[in-house]
């Protein structure tokens, strides 16, 4: 009996072992719980990098658009001018044009004496060379390049019907349409030119006045040729021809005359249809512009030489121009670790033409140089 009861007892005992206790309970615990946050963390980091990084390469790959697109559009206008710069019909040189312009005939945009001029690292007080004329007016940006172009306009051109005396009137054969009251107009052939403003209304007679005063700036005189008195034979689609005459200056200056910390852009200043001179932004984000002038110095066609406008030795010879453009981004953007060194340059400098710009740190713009090379077609 002791015996049976012993073994009871060791039976139960070895059910207890067994069988599991359903009262204790389970689930995660601190190091696990610090284990999964930090997994967490890694991957929440990873996602905002990736995020951080698209957007900077997205705004980077942005900027480099707009500095490209903003480039392109200044070297169009610039370009296109300087192509035609010295362009007066068959007239093979300015210094055989006289003004009748009632202007201060010195350096101004009415100066027909130099189809091209130019201002070189410009000061406080800059001046076009080689007319020596201040610029000051023009509040062209500290340490930039400016040039001046000058040339008839081919696309607004009518041929003599008949001879033109000194002081009588111009027959623009069926083309008076093209000209109005106030235009600045060239009348040229081979050997000589008259610059002077249109005192009537064209379009219906066909008949060009020069008459003194009535406009602004007006003619100083009626008589074509000035003190030598000119005149003009008309010859079938030439090469007494009236043109309209267009003159642009390109710069540099801050949107915000007042700000010397406001954005720069490219601007112009040119000769209107009415005669008068108006200054307007042409594209903006543009910073620098540089020239280099080519100076054929033998005759042979091609330039020998790349010089500044302070170096030209003989500005009728100039027959290329190099422009140097440094555009930058519209927005600051990221850090100035992020600022690019141009090569062979210092941090934030970069090498326009011949030129070293320095921009200095914090600026935090997106910058980009640009160069071309653009040959002049007519003789200066």
């Amino acid at each position: 009996m002791h015996a049976l009861h012993l073994l009871v007892d060791d039976s139960l005992n070895t059910y207890r072992k067994v069988r599991p206790n359903t009262n204790i309970q389970s689930g995660i615990g601190l190091i696990e719980l610090m284990v999964s946050a930090v997994i967490s963390l890694l991957l929440i980091s990873a996602v905002i990098g990736l995020h951080v990084s698209s957007t900077s390469a997205y705004t980077t790959q942005i900027n480099h658009v707009h500095n490209q697109e903003q480039s392109r559009i200044a070297f169009s206008f610039i370009s296109r001018d300087i192509r035609m710069a010295g362009y007066f019909g068959c007239l093979s040189s300015t210094s055989l044009l006289n003004s009748n312009l009632n202007v201060d005939n010195d350096g101004n945009l009415f100066d027909s004496k130099w189809s091209l001029e130019g201002i070189e690292n410009a000061s406080a007080t800059p001046s076009w060379l080689p007319s020596n004329h201040s610029a000051t007016a023009l509040n062209v940006r500290l340490g930039t390049d400016a040039i001046t172009i000058r040339y008839a306009d081919s696309t607004e051109t009518a041929f003599l019907q008949f001879d033109a005396e000194a002081t009588g009137s111009i027959n623009a054969v069926d083309k008076g349409n093209k000209f109005t009251v106030g235009n600045i107009v060239i009348l040229s052939d081979c050997d000589k030119g008259d610059l002077f403003q249109v005192s009537n209304e064209p379009s219906s007679s066909n008949i060009l006045e020069h008459a003194v005063g009535g406009i602004s700036p007006g003619n100083l005189t009626s008589i074509l040729g000035g003190v030598s008195a000119a005149e003009y034979e008309a010859s079938p689609n030439g090469p007494s021809q009236v043109s309209k005459y267009y003159a642009v200056r390109y710069y540099i200056r801050n949107t915000d005359l007042s700000d010397s910390t406001s954005p720069p852009g490219l601007y112009r200043s040119y000769v209107s249809d009415q005669g008068k001179i108006y200054n307007s932004e042409v594209i903006a984000g543009i910073e620098n512009l540089q020239f280099l002038y080519g100076e054929d110095t033998d005759g042979s066609g091609t330039p020998n030489t790349y010089v500044k406008a302070s170096a030209v030795g003989n500005w009728r010879n100039i027959i290329s121009v190099q422009i140097g453009i440094l555009a930058r981004s519209i927005e600051q953007y990221g850090f100035e670790s992020e600022q690019r060194q141009a090569a062979g340059g210092d941090f934030g400098s970069y090498i326009l033409l011949d030129e070293t710009i320095t921009i200095g740190n914090n600026s935090r713009y997106q910058r980009a140089e640009y160069s071309t090379t653009v040959f002049i077609r007519n003789k200066l």
